[in-house]
């Protein structure tokens, strides 16, 4: 049985997508990890509960289903990055106890990122044996300074969170539309009535107009939650996802 999934921003308007990379890895994994949700649902929800394709979505399932123990703390304390600035501790791995913890002094798009992110590195870096994340808000603008596992682990995060396939299905509910939305003067009034010409004249190479998608809660006259928030990420990242899928064009 194939599973139900396809595989906060001001954004200046000089910022260009920089993430894209080779992830065949990241996809093959959540692609296998959405499946296999997806089949164990039974065993992990009660019938009573079961619950919709995008709750299935849910990084402490995910981790029951692997036999990782998930724990959430009111704090992880902090620690010294390699430019000695202090920094919370967002998320933590820890291979040896087989635990996965995130703190609860984030925001709950924070939370569900780093939790994704996590396993991400459980996945995906089988040498990671501890390791410890500050927080991780979603998929990042701008120049790659991240190392390589910290965009590998963001991205299996984001293929997680945002599969394409229940993307695309509530775009298409929300908007009406299941090719690219084009951002024309009457989709500009809906998405920004008291100052359309914001989104029609915003630089090509921005994200405004993803960014204006991401987080309507209304359209021609239908009312919804947003896309971020219907599936609990960031604006930010649902934005970048909108993107990468070229669902929205000028």
């Amino acid at each position: 049985m194939r599973a139900a999934w396809g595989v906060i921003v001001d954004c200046p308007p000089c910022l260009t997508i920089t993430h894209r990379m080779n992830d065949t890895h990241s996809e093959a994994a959540v692609r296998d990890l959405h499946a296999r949700l997806w089949r164990a649902r039974a065993s992990l929800w009660p019938a009573e509960a079961m619950p919709t394709p995008v709750e299935m979505l849910d990084p402490a399932a995910a981790a029951r289903l692997l036999g990782i123990e998930f724990e959430v703390h009111d704090e992880l304390g902090s620690r010294f990055n390699a430019a000695e600035a202090r920094f919370e501790i967002a998320g933590l791995l820890d291979r040896q106890a087989k635990k996965i913890a995130i703190s609860r002094r984030f925001a709950l798009e924070t939370q569900r990122f780093t939790a994704a992110h996590e396993l991400g590195h459980w996945l995906l870096h089988p040498g990671n044996i501890m390791h410890r994340d500050r927080p991780v808000g979603g998929l990042e603008f701008g120049p790659m300074k991240r190392p390589l596992p910290e965009r590998e682990a963001d991205r299996f995060a984001a293929l997680f969170l945002m599969p394409e396939k229940l993307l695309r299905k509530r775009f298409a509910e929300c908007f009406g539309a299941t090719t690219p939305l084009v951002v024309d003067d009457a989709a500009a009034f809906w998405l920004c009535g008291g100052n359309p010409g914001f989104l029609l004249d915003a630089d090509i190479h921005s994200l405004e107009r993803e960014v204006a998608v991401a987080s309507a809660r209304s359209f021609a006259n239908r009312h919804f939650d947003s896309l971020a928030r219907h599936f609990h990420v960031s604006i930010a990242s649902m934005a970048i996802r909108l993107r990468e899928l070229e669902l929205v064009r000028a």
